[in-house]
Protein backbone atom coordinates (compact mmCIF):
# COMPACT_ATOMS: atom_id res chain seq x y z
CA UNK A 1 0.00 0.00 0.00
CA UNK A 2 3.22 2.40 0.75
CA UNK A 3 4.75 2.38 -2.98
CA UNK A 4 0.96 2.63 -3.74
CA UNK A 5 0.41 6.13 -2.12
CA UNK A 6 3.49 7.15 -3.22
CA UNK A 7 2.83 6.29 -7.23
CA UNK A 8 -0.07 8.36 -6.52
CA UNK A 9 1.77 11.13 -4.92
CA UNK A 10 4.24 10.83 -8.46
CA UNK A 11 0.83 11.99 -10.40
CA UNK A 12 0.58 15.27 -8.58
CA UNK A 13 4.41 16.07 -8.96
CA UNK A 14 3.87 15.99 -12.61
CA UNK A 15 1.82 19.01 -11.91
CA UNK A 16 4.73 20.75 -9.92
CA UNK A 17 7.52 19.24 -12.58
CA UNK A 18 7.12 22.63 -15.21
CA UNK A 19 8.13 25.19 -12.16
CA UNK A 20 10.45 22.89 -10.89
CA UNK A 21 13.04 22.00 -13.78
CA UNK A 22 12.18 25.88 -14.73
CA UNK A 23 14.14 27.15 -11.55
CA UNK A 24 17.45 27.85 -11.34
CA UNK A 25 19.51 25.26 -9.48
CA UNK A 26 21.59 28.06 -7.10
CA UNK A 27 18.11 29.61 -6.58
CA UNK A 28 18.49 30.42 -2.36
CA UNK A 29 21.99 29.86 -2.15
CA UNK A 30 25.62 30.86 -2.98
CA UNK A 31 27.07 30.43 -6.38
CA UNK A 32 28.51 27.41 -6.44
CA UNK A 33 32.11 26.80 -6.79
CA UNK A 34 33.75 24.19 -8.36
CA UNK A 35 37.33 24.64 -7.37
CA UNK A 36 35.90 24.17 -3.86
CA UNK A 37 35.26 20.22 -4.43
CA UNK A 38 37.89 17.69 -3.40
CA UNK A 39 37.90 15.07 -6.28
CA UNK A 40 40.82 12.59 -4.29
CA UNK A 41 38.82 10.18 -2.73
CA UNK A 42 41.18 8.68 -1.04
CA UNK A 43 40.92 12.25 1.34
CA UNK A 44 37.95 11.34 3.45
CA UNK A 45 37.27 15.60 3.15
CA UNK A 46 35.09 16.08 0.35
CA UNK A 47 34.71 20.53 -0.02
CA UNK A 48 37.56 23.00 1.03
CA UNK A 49 35.30 24.95 2.35
CA UNK A 50 31.98 23.84 4.33
CA UNK A 51 28.74 23.84 2.24
CA UNK A 52 25.12 22.69 2.89
CA UNK A 53 23.41 20.47 1.23
CA UNK A 54 19.68 20.03 1.67
CA UNK A 55 18.00 16.21 1.48
CA UNK A 56 14.36 15.17 2.09
CA UNK A 57 14.03 12.18 4.49
CA UNK A 58 11.60 10.39 5.71
CA UNK A 59 11.22 10.50 9.77
CA UNK A 60 9.91 7.46 12.11
CA UNK A 61 8.32 7.64 15.28
CA UNK A 62 12.06 6.40 16.68
CA UNK A 63 14.04 9.18 15.46
CA UNK A 64 15.69 11.89 16.82
CA UNK A 65 16.33 15.07 14.67
CA UNK A 66 18.51 13.81 11.66
CA UNK A 67 21.03 16.71 12.88
CA UNK A 68 21.27 15.49 16.03
CA UNK A 69 22.07 12.00 14.75
CA UNK A 70 25.37 10.57 15.71
CA UNK A 71 25.97 9.43 12.17
CA UNK A 72 25.67 12.56 10.45
CA UNK A 73 27.36 14.84 13.49
CA UNK A 74 30.46 12.18 12.42
CA UNK A 75 30.19 12.98 8.87
CA UNK A 76 29.84 16.17 9.24
CA UNK A 77 33.47 16.15 10.93
CA UNK A 78 34.89 14.13 8.48
CA UNK A 79 33.36 15.31 4.65
CA UNK A 80 33.03 18.97 5.50
CA UNK A 81 29.80 18.77 4.43
CA UNK A 82 26.58 19.81 6.49
CA UNK A 83 23.22 18.52 5.46
CA UNK A 84 19.95 20.72 6.23
CA UNK A 85 17.27 17.99 6.45
CA UNK A 86 13.28 18.39 5.89
CA UNK A 87 12.25 15.65 7.60
CA UNK A 88 8.64 14.22 7.38
CA UNK A 89 7.04 12.31 8.98
CA UNK A 90 6.48 8.54 7.55
CA UNK A 91 2.35 8.62 7.91
CA UNK A 92 2.29 11.77 5.64
CA UNK A 93 5.64 11.06 4.01
CA UNK A 94 4.17 10.45 0.61
CA UNK A 95 2.43 13.83 0.61
CA UNK A 96 4.91 16.05 1.66
CA UNK A 97 7.80 14.36 -0.53
CA UNK A 98 5.17 14.97 -3.32
CA UNK A 99 4.90 18.78 -2.81
CA UNK A 100 8.34 19.26 -1.74
CA UNK A 101 9.35 19.73 -5.15
CA UNK A 102 8.37 23.20 -5.18
CA UNK A 103 11.06 23.65 -2.83
CA UNK A 104 13.89 24.29 -5.14
CA UNK A 105 16.91 24.42 -2.79
CA UNK A 106 16.33 20.62 -1.71
CA UNK A 107 19.18 18.70 -3.40
CA UNK A 108 18.06 15.03 -3.23
CA UNK A 109 15.96 12.80 -1.78
CA UNK A 110 17.23 9.77 0.95
CA UNK A 111 15.57 6.76 1.15
CA UNK A 112 12.68 5.54 -0.39
CA UNK A 113 13.01 5.78 -4.30
CA UNK A 114 11.08 3.21 -5.77
CA UNK A 115 12.32 2.12 -9.12
CA UNK A 116 8.70 3.04 -10.47
CA UNK A 117 8.99 6.72 -9.23
CA UNK A 118 12.73 6.86 -10.43
CA UNK A 119 11.21 5.99 -13.83
CA UNK A 120 8.64 8.50 -13.85
CA UNK A 121 10.91 11.23 -12.36
CA UNK A 122 13.90 10.46 -15.43
CA UNK A 123 11.16 10.51 -18.07
CA UNK A 124 10.48 14.20 -17.00
CA UNK A 125 14.42 14.72 -16.50
CA UNK A 126 13.32 15.50 -13.06
CA UNK A 127 17.24 13.55 -11.42
CA UNK A 128 20.20 13.44 -12.37
CA UNK A 129 22.00 10.00 -14.08
CA UNK A 130 24.88 9.41 -11.43
CA UNK A 131 26.29 5.79 -13.42
CA UNK A 132 29.45 8.14 -14.38
CA UNK A 133 29.90 9.60 -11.40
CA UNK A 134 29.55 6.52 -9.44
CA UNK A 135 33.00 5.23 -11.36
CA UNK A 136 34.75 8.38 -11.11
CA UNK A 137 33.60 9.21 -7.35
CA UNK A 138 32.56 6.60 -5.41
CA UNK A 139 35.43 3.90 -4.64
CA UNK A 140 33.62 2.16 -2.05
CA UNK A 141 30.47 0.89 -3.66
CA UNK A 142 32.02 0.51 -7.07
CA UNK A 143 33.85 -2.08 -5.31
CA UNK A 144 31.03 -3.88 -4.12
CA UNK A 145 28.91 -3.19 -7.78
CA UNK A 146 31.92 -5.00 -9.60
CA UNK A 147 32.00 -8.03 -6.67
CA UNK A 148 28.16 -8.24 -7.31
CA UNK A 149 26.92 -7.57 -11.33
CA UNK A 150 22.97 -7.83 -9.76
CA UNK A 151 23.47 -4.62 -7.69
CA UNK A 152 24.16 -2.58 -11.19
CA UNK A 153 21.42 -4.36 -12.92
CA UNK A 154 18.75 -3.83 -10.45
CA UNK A 155 19.59 0.14 -10.63
CA UNK A 156 19.79 0.62 -13.85
CA UNK A 157 16.43 2.10 -15.37
CA UNK A 158 15.01 0.76 -18.78
CA UNK A 159 16.50 4.02 -20.36
CA UNK A 160 19.87 2.29 -19.55
CA UNK A 161 20.82 4.74 -16.75
CA UNK A 162 21.68 4.21 -12.93
CA UNK A 163 19.68 7.69 -10.73
CA UNK A 164 20.26 5.78 -7.33
CA UNK A 165 22.44 3.91 -5.17
CA UNK A 166 21.24 0.78 -3.88
CA UNK A 167 20.44 -0.23 -0.04
CA UNK A 168 22.75 -3.57 0.35
CA UNK A 169 21.70 -6.08 2.92
CA UNK A 170 24.20 -9.07 4.15
CA UNK A 171 22.59 -10.46 6.88
CA UNK A 172 20.05 -13.59 6.13
CA UNK A 173 18.16 -13.39 9.31
CA UNK A 174 17.00 -9.31 7.93
CA UNK A 175 15.87 -10.81 4.82
CA UNK A 176 12.47 -11.73 6.01
CA UNK A 177 9.75 -10.68 8.47
CA UNK A 178 10.05 -13.01 11.94
CA UNK A 179 6.69 -14.82 13.39
CA UNK A 180 7.46 -15.55 17.17
CA UNK A 181 5.34 -17.96 19.39
CA UNK A 182 5.94 -18.62 22.71
CA UNK A 183 8.25 -21.84 23.25
CA UNK A 184 7.97 -21.89 27.48
CA UNK A 185 3.92 -21.79 26.68
CA UNK A 186 4.69 -24.91 24.66
CA UNK A 187 6.09 -26.49 27.17
CA UNK A 188 4.08 -25.71 29.79
CA UNK A 189 1.49 -27.51 27.68
CA UNK A 190 3.69 -30.05 26.50
CA UNK A 191 2.77 -29.43 23.04
CA UNK A 192 5.25 -29.68 20.01
CA UNK A 193 6.03 -26.91 17.31
CA UNK A 194 3.02 -26.81 14.97
CA UNK A 195 3.76 -28.22 11.50
CA UNK A 196 0.31 -27.41 9.63
CA UNK A 197 -2.63 -25.00 9.86
CA UNK A 198 -4.37 -27.47 11.44
CA UNK A 199 -1.65 -27.75 14.42
CA UNK A 200 -1.45 -23.92 14.43
CA UNK A 201 -4.79 -23.55 15.09
CA UNK A 202 -5.22 -26.68 17.91
CA UNK A 203 -2.12 -24.67 19.47
CA UNK A 204 -4.22 -21.49 19.79
CA UNK A 205 -6.82 -23.19 21.18
CA UNK A 206 -4.35 -24.53 23.78
CA UNK A 207 -3.54 -20.92 24.51
CA UNK A 208 -6.79 -19.70 25.24
CA UNK A 209 -8.01 -22.47 26.97
CA UNK A 210 -5.32 -24.20 29.34
CA UNK A 211 -4.00 -20.77 31.02
CA UNK A 212 -0.14 -21.66 29.31
CA UNK A 213 1.16 -18.33 31.40
CA UNK A 214 0.19 -20.33 34.79
CA UNK A 215 -1.20 -17.28 36.49
CA UNK A 216 -4.55 -18.45 37.04
CA UNK A 217 -6.70 -15.89 34.82
CA UNK A 218 -7.75 -16.04 31.19
CA UNK A 219 -6.13 -13.68 29.80
CA UNK A 220 -4.09 -15.01 26.92
CA UNK A 221 -4.03 -14.06 23.57
CA UNK A 222 -3.22 -16.90 21.03
CA UNK A 223 -2.44 -14.53 18.46
CA UNK A 224 -1.82 -10.74 17.85
CA UNK A 225 -0.69 -8.55 15.29
CA UNK A 226 -0.81 -4.68 14.50
CA UNK A 227 -3.28 -4.85 11.22
CA UNK A 228 -2.43 -8.45 10.53
CA UNK A 229 1.32 -7.14 9.26
CA UNK A 230 3.27 -9.95 7.95
CA UNK A 231 0.88 -12.72 9.72
CA UNK A 232 -1.79 -12.57 6.63
CA UNK A 233 2.25 -13.90 5.04
CA UNK A 234 2.77 -16.34 7.49
CA UNK A 235 -0.61 -17.75 7.54
CA UNK A 236 -1.39 -17.37 3.37
CA UNK A 237 2.13 -19.29 3.14
CA UNK A 238 0.36 -22.19 4.59
CA UNK A 239 -1.97 -21.70 1.67
CA UNK A 240 0.49 -21.81 -1.11
CA UNK A 241 1.16 -18.07 -1.87
CA UNK A 242 3.35 -15.96 0.53
CA UNK A 243 2.03 -12.59 -0.43
CA UNK A 244 -1.67 -11.17 -0.53
CA UNK A 245 -1.02 -9.38 -3.56
CA UNK A 246 1.17 -9.51 -7.29
CA UNK A 247 2.97 -13.49 -7.05
CA UNK A 248 5.00 -14.91 -9.57
CA UNK A 249 4.00 -18.72 -9.52
CA UNK A 250 6.69 -21.49 -10.67
CA UNK A 251 5.49 -21.16 -14.65
CA UNK A 252 6.04 -17.78 -14.42
CA UNK A 253 3.07 -16.52 -14.92
CA UNK A 254 1.83 -13.46 -12.69
CA UNK A 255 -1.38 -13.73 -10.34
CA UNK A 256 -3.22 -11.65 -8.05
CA UNK A 257 -3.22 -14.03 -5.06
CA UNK A 258 -7.00 -12.26 -3.35
CA UNK A 259 -8.55 -13.93 -6.64
CA UNK A 260 -7.80 -17.15 -5.58
CA UNK A 261 -9.14 -19.97 -4.22
CA UNK A 262 -5.81 -20.24 -1.97
CA UNK A 263 -6.63 -16.21 -0.67
CA UNK A 264 -10.27 -17.69 0.30
CA UNK A 265 -9.18 -20.74 2.18
CA UNK A 266 -6.80 -17.77 3.89
CA UNK A 267 -9.57 -15.74 4.66
CA UNK A 268 -12.05 -18.73 5.90
CA UNK A 269 -9.12 -19.91 8.24
CA UNK A 270 -8.47 -16.23 9.82
CA UNK A 271 -12.30 -15.64 9.87
CA UNK A 272 -12.70 -18.58 11.75
CA UNK A 273 -9.73 -17.33 14.22
CA UNK A 274 -11.25 -14.24 15.03
CA UNK A 275 -15.13 -15.53 15.34
CA UNK A 276 -13.78 -17.91 18.00
CA UNK A 277 -11.91 -15.67 19.85
CA UNK A 278 -8.36 -16.83 18.99
CA UNK A 279 -6.97 -13.88 16.97
CA UNK A 280 -6.83 -10.72 18.89
CA UNK A 281 -10.13 -8.75 18.53
CA UNK A 282 -7.99 -5.76 18.50
CA UNK A 283 -6.06 -6.73 15.21
CA UNK A 284 -7.69 -3.92 13.12
CA UNK A 285 -7.92 -1.09 15.85
CA UNK A 286 -4.40 -1.30 16.78
CA UNK A 287 -1.71 0.82 13.96
CA UNK A 288 1.43 0.86 16.14
CA UNK A 289 3.64 -1.68 17.80
CA UNK A 290 3.76 0.43 20.97
CA UNK A 291 -0.03 -0.70 20.94
CA UNK A 292 0.91 -4.34 20.86
CA UNK A 293 3.91 -3.80 23.25
CA UNK A 294 1.10 -2.76 25.60
CA UNK A 295 -0.05 -6.26 25.80
CA UNK A 296 3.19 -8.21 24.83
CA UNK A 297 4.71 -6.47 28.27
CA UNK A 298 2.13 -8.19 30.56
CA UNK A 299 3.29 -11.82 29.22
CA UNK A 300 -0.17 -12.60 27.57
CA UNK A 301 0.84 -12.64 23.93
CA UNK A 302 1.34 -16.32 22.80
CA UNK A 303 1.74 -15.52 18.88
CA UNK A 304 2.99 -12.59 16.45
CA UNK A 305 4.90 -11.10 14.05
CA UNK A 306 8.09 -8.47 14.45
CA UNK A 307 11.69 -7.59 13.78
CA UNK A 308 12.39 -9.27 17.32
CA UNK A 309 10.77 -10.40 20.17
CA UNK A 310 12.03 -8.49 22.42
CA UNK A 311 10.52 -5.15 20.90
CA UNK A 312 7.02 -6.37 21.64
CA UNK A 313 7.46 -8.42 24.74
CA UNK A 314 10.56 -6.44 26.33
CA UNK A 315 13.40 -8.12 27.93
CA UNK A 316 11.36 -9.68 30.52
CA UNK A 317 9.45 -12.19 28.00
CA UNK A 318 12.22 -11.85 25.49
CA UNK A 319 14.03 -15.45 25.94
CA UNK A 320 10.41 -17.11 26.08
CA UNK A 321 9.94 -16.65 22.29
CA UNK A 322 11.43 -18.38 19.74
CA UNK A 323 10.25 -18.27 15.75
CA UNK A 324 7.65 -20.45 14.30
CA UNK A 325 8.15 -21.90 11.27
CA UNK A 326 6.63 -22.29 7.71
CA UNK A 327 3.32 -24.03 8.15
CA UNK A 328 1.39 -26.42 5.26
CA UNK A 329 -1.87 -27.56 4.98
CA UNK A 330 -4.47 -29.56 3.03
CA UNK A 331 -4.25 -27.74 -0.31
CA UNK A 332 -0.60 -27.18 0.00
CA UNK A 333 2.53 -28.89 1.10
CA UNK A 334 5.35 -27.13 0.09
CA UNK A 335 7.12 -24.92 3.19
CA UNK A 336 7.32 -21.17 1.74
CA UNK A 337 8.45 -17.97 3.59
CA UNK A 338 8.16 -14.48 2.40
CA UNK A 339 11.01 -12.98 0.93
CA UNK A 340 11.48 -9.05 1.35
CA UNK A 341 14.08 -9.93 -1.81
CA UNK A 342 16.07 -7.18 -0.53
CA UNK A 343 19.49 -7.85 -0.51
CA UNK A 344 19.62 -5.55 -3.22
CA UNK A 345 17.22 -2.44 -3.02
CA UNK A 346 17.82 0.60 -5.44
CA UNK A 347 16.04 3.19 -3.28
CA UNK A 348 18.82 4.89 -0.93
CA UNK A 349 19.15 8.44 -2.99
CA UNK A 350 18.26 10.16 -5.92
CA UNK A 351 19.87 13.73 -6.40
CA UNK A 352 17.36 16.76 -8.39
CA UNK A 353 18.64 17.36 -11.63
CA UNK A 354 18.39 21.27 -10.43
CA UNK A 355 21.25 20.60 -7.90
CA UNK A 356 25.30 21.74 -8.42
CA UNK A 357 25.94 19.36 -5.91
CA UNK A 358 26.11 15.63 -7.72
CA UNK A 359 29.77 15.12 -7.53
CA UNK A 360 29.95 16.30 -3.47
CA UNK A 361 26.83 14.19 -2.86
CA UNK A 362 27.82 10.95 -4.56
CA UNK A 363 31.10 11.35 -2.73
CA UNK A 364 28.83 11.64 0.65
CA UNK A 365 26.61 9.03 -0.06
CA UNK A 366 29.86 6.64 -0.98
CA UNK A 367 31.30 7.09 2.62
CA UNK A 368 28.18 4.74 3.80
CA UNK A 369 29.76 2.22 2.09
CA UNK A 370 33.08 2.15 3.90
CA UNK A 371 34.06 -0.13 6.67
CA UNK A 372 33.59 3.49 9.28
CA UNK A 373 30.21 4.63 7.55
CA UNK A 374 28.65 0.78 7.60
CA UNK A 375 29.49 1.10 11.55
CA UNK A 376 28.27 4.70 12.20
CA UNK A 377 25.31 4.30 10.25
CA UNK A 378 24.66 1.13 11.97
CA UNK A 379 24.99 0.97 15.71
CA UNK A 380 27.18 3.84 15.84
CA UNK A 381 31.02 5.37 17.34
CA UNK A 382 33.24 2.47 18.18
CA UNK A 383 34.41 2.89 21.89
CA UNK A 384 31.09 5.05 22.09
CA UNK A 385 28.32 3.44 21.50
CA UNK A 386 29.90 0.14 20.94
CA UNK A 387 33.12 -2.20 21.90
CA UNK A 388 35.07 -4.83 20.80
CA UNK A 389 35.15 -7.59 22.92
CA UNK A 390 38.19 -8.94 21.95
CA UNK A 391 41.57 -8.32 20.49
CA UNK A 392 40.57 -10.68 17.25
CA UNK A 393 37.09 -8.35 16.70
CA UNK A 394 34.75 -11.85 16.89
CA UNK A 395 32.08 -9.89 18.38
CA UNK A 396 31.31 -6.79 19.75
CA UNK A 397 28.73 -5.27 22.68
CA UNK A 398 26.32 -1.94 22.13
CA UNK A 399 25.83 0.35 24.63
CA UNK A 400 22.64 0.75 25.34
CA UNK A 401 22.63 3.51 28.43
CA UNK A 402 20.19 1.91 31.50
CA UNK A 403 16.63 2.58 30.68
CA UNK A 404 16.47 3.28 27.11
CA UNK A 405 15.17 0.39 25.00
CA UNK A 406 17.87 -0.83 21.76
CA UNK A 407 16.09 0.42 19.08
CA UNK A 408 14.96 3.75 20.91
CA UNK A 409 18.90 4.56 21.69
CA UNK A 410 19.59 3.31 17.99
CA UNK A 411 17.30 6.39 16.81
CA UNK A 412 19.74 8.82 18.34
CA UNK A 413 22.67 7.29 16.33
CA UNK A 414 21.41 6.45 12.95
CA UNK A 415 17.91 6.65 10.52
CA UNK A 416 18.39 2.58 10.66
CA UNK A 417 15.12 2.41 12.67
CA UNK A 418 12.13 1.46 11.35
CA UNK A 419 12.78 2.71 7.91
CA UNK A 420 13.89 -0.82 6.48
CA UNK A 421 16.45 0.41 4.79
CA UNK A 422 19.99 1.31 4.90
CA UNK A 423 22.71 1.93 2.88
CA UNK A 424 24.49 -1.13 3.68
CA UNK A 425 23.83 -3.43 6.20
CA UNK A 426 26.68 -5.41 6.54
CA UNK A 427 27.01 -9.07 7.63
CA UNK A 428 30.69 -9.32 8.50
CA UNK A 429 29.72 -6.50 10.99
CA UNK A 430 26.39 -6.52 12.21
CA UNK A 431 26.00 -10.33 12.81
CA UNK A 432 29.39 -10.04 15.31
CA UNK A 433 26.53 -8.04 17.77
CA UNK A 434 26.66 -10.20 21.37
CA UNK A 435 23.87 -7.93 22.32
CA UNK A 436 21.57 -11.20 24.23
CA UNK A 437 18.45 -9.88 22.41
CA UNK A 438 20.26 -9.64 19.14
CA UNK A 439 21.57 -13.35 19.80
CA UNK A 440 17.88 -14.21 20.53
CA UNK A 441 16.54 -12.99 16.73
CA UNK A 442 19.40 -15.36 14.91
CA UNK A 443 18.68 -18.34 17.64
CA UNK A 444 14.84 -17.96 16.31
CA UNK A 445 15.16 -17.77 12.63
CA UNK A 446 17.84 -20.63 13.18
CA UNK A 447 15.35 -22.56 14.80
CA UNK A 448 12.28 -21.43 12.31
CA UNK A 449 14.52 -22.48 9.33
CA UNK A 450 13.18 -19.28 7.10
CA UNK A 451 16.36 -19.57 5.39
CA UNK A 452 15.33 -22.85 3.69
CA UNK A 453 12.05 -21.52 2.43
CA UNK A 454 12.60 -18.31 1.02
CA UNK A 455 10.19 -16.84 -1.88
CA UNK A 456 10.57 -13.60 -3.73
CA UNK A 457 6.51 -12.61 -4.44
CA UNK A 458 7.59 -10.12 -6.66
CA UNK A 459 10.98 -8.96 -7.66
CA UNK A 460 11.57 -5.41 -6.62
CA UNK A 461 14.10 -4.59 -9.22
CA UNK A 462 11.33 -5.18 -11.64
CA UNK A 463 10.89 -1.63 -14.08
CA UNK A 464 7.81 -0.45 -15.54
CA UNK A 465 7.78 2.36 -18.26
CA UNK A 466 6.35 5.74 -17.84
CA UNK A 467 3.53 4.81 -19.31
CA UNK A 468 2.88 1.61 -17.78
CA UNK A 469 3.85 3.47 -14.44
CA UNK A 470 1.11 5.58 -14.62
CA UNK A 471 -1.17 3.12 -16.06
CA UNK A 472 -0.55 1.04 -12.86
CA UNK A 473 -1.13 4.16 -10.35
CA UNK A 474 -4.69 4.69 -11.36
CA UNK A 475 -5.65 1.18 -11.03
CA UNK A 476 -3.52 0.26 -7.49
CA UNK A 477 -5.81 2.94 -5.81
CA UNK A 478 -8.92 1.16 -6.25
CA UNK A 479 -7.77 -2.53 -6.41
CA UNK A 480 -5.22 -1.84 -2.72
CA UNK A 481 -8.57 -0.30 -1.17
CA UNK A 482 -10.89 -2.57 -2.30
CA UNK A 483 -8.87 -5.49 -1.14
CA UNK A 484 -7.49 -3.68 2.20
CA UNK A 485 -11.27 -2.95 2.97
CA UNK A 486 -13.01 -6.55 2.10
CA UNK A 487 -10.43 -8.39 3.35
CA UNK A 488 -11.13 -6.83 7.06
CA UNK A 489 -14.81 -6.78 7.01
CA UNK A 490 -14.34 -10.71 5.68
CA UNK A 491 -12.30 -11.94 8.31
CA UNK A 492 -14.34 -10.06 10.56
CA UNK A 493 -17.82 -11.23 9.18
CA UNK A 494 -19.73 -13.53 11.54
CA UNK A 495 -21.68 -15.69 8.63
CA UNK A 496 -18.88 -15.43 6.22
CA UNK A 497 -20.18 -17.15 3.08
CA UNK A 498 -18.70 -18.21 -0.48
CA UNK A 499 -21.14 -15.48 -2.09
CA UNK A 500 -19.09 -12.73 0.29
CA UNK A 501 -16.03 -14.40 -2.05
CA UNK A 502 -17.26 -14.40 -5.19
CA UNK A 503 -18.80 -11.09 -5.10
CA UNK A 504 -15.38 -9.57 -4.31
CA UNK A 505 -13.45 -10.81 -6.93
CA UNK A 506 -16.49 -9.78 -9.14
CA UNK A 507 -15.60 -6.46 -7.50
CA UNK A 508 -11.70 -6.87 -8.17
CA UNK A 509 -12.47 -7.92 -12.19
CA UNK A 510 -14.98 -4.86 -12.31
CA UNK A 511 -11.98 -2.66 -11.07
CA UNK A 512 -10.11 -4.03 -14.05
CA UNK A 513 -7.73 -6.58 -11.86
CA UNK A 514 -6.85 -8.67 -14.96
CA UNK A 515 -5.10 -5.13 -16.63
CA UNK A 516 -3.26 -5.21 -13.67
CA UNK A 517 -2.19 -8.39 -13.72
CA UNK A 518 -0.91 -7.94 -17.31
CA UNK A 519 0.65 -4.93 -16.84
CA UNK A 520 3.10 -6.99 -14.52
CA UNK A 521 3.58 -9.66 -16.30
CA UNK A 522 4.72 -8.05 -19.80
CA UNK A 523 7.35 -5.84 -17.18
CA UNK A 524 8.07 -9.54 -15.47
CA UNK A 525 8.60 -10.98 -19.16
CA UNK A 526 10.94 -8.26 -19.97
CA UNK A 527 12.68 -8.12 -16.68
CA UNK A 528 13.59 -12.00 -17.27
CA UNK A 529 14.77 -11.38 -20.76
CA UNK A 530 17.57 -9.18 -20.10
Amino acid sequence: MKRTIRLLCVLLSLVLAGCVLAACGDKGRGKYDPDNFIADTSNPQIVKEKITIKMFVPKHSLHSSYADMRLFKEMEAITNIHVEFVEANTESYAELRATSWEDTSIDAYLFWNDLSEQTTYASLGMIQPIGEYIDQYAPNYKALMDADPEIEKRTTLDDGKIYSFASLNTVPRDLTFKQFINQEWLDNLDLDMPETIDEFYNVLVAFKTQDPNGNGFADEIPLSSVGLNQTRNFLMSAFGYVSTGIEVGADGKVVFVPTTENYWEYIQFANKLYNEGLLDPDVFSMNADKDLAQKGSQGIVGCFDGGAAYLIVGNTYDAQYTGLNPLTSSINSQKMWLSFDNEVSPDTIVIRSTSPYVKEIVRWVDFLYSELGTQLESFGKEGVDWSWDDEEHTSWTFHVPEGMDIEEYRGTITPNVGLGTIPYWDGDFVLKDSTVQVQNINKAVDEAGYMDYLKVSYPNSVTFTAEEAAELSTLETDINNLVESREVTMIAKEDLTRADFEKFVSDLKAARVDRYVELHQIAYDRYMAD
